[in-house]
């Protein structure tokens, strides 16, 4: 069984570990203290977790809820850094958590989510297809640093 909960500090640890498996790259814990202290500020973010009984943490995503300004101006939600650790995968985890953020969107009253995946990350694509999420546009991002 997991549970969600939005990120806490003393997750952060666990979390650079998990993130690693996404990224491949060690993340900063004093950088990720200060961005959630500020996450933790706005009612449009939420920095989600899933934990086992036992208080692991196997997965996470950031979720923004982000205004629209075309037709009716309804919200959207944008999620980053959609993980479930390796080991617990096809285990029903990942649509649980997607179907928690879901809930979460009709709450923020969200038209729709959107969400960027790397070419290389197949096995994701598949995912998300599998829980609903279409290709139907072409994403594009430029590095700044």
């Amino acid at each position: 069984m997991v549970s969600f909960a939005p990120i806490a500090k003393p997750d952060l640890p666990s979390l650079a570990l998990l993130y690693g498996e996404l990224l491949e790259v060690n993340s900063n814990l004093a950088s990720m203290e200060r961005q959630l202290a500020q996450i933790n500020e706005r009612s449009d973010y939420l920095w989600l977790g899933g934990k086992m009984e036992t208080g692991e943490l196997i997965a996470s995503l950031l979720a923004i809820r982000c205004l629209d300004t075309t037709g009716e101006c309804r919200n959207f939600m944008v999620l980053e850094n959609v993980i479930v650790k390796s080991t617990c995968r096809k285990q029903g985890v990942g649509r649980q958590m997607m179907a928690y953020i879901e809930a979460q969107a009709k709450i923020w009253q969200c038209d729709y989510i959107i969400l960027v995946s790397s070419g290389f990350r197949h096995d994701a694509h598949r995912f998300y297809e599998a829980v609903g999420y279409t290709e139907d546009v072409r994403g594009f991002r430029k590095c700044l640093l």
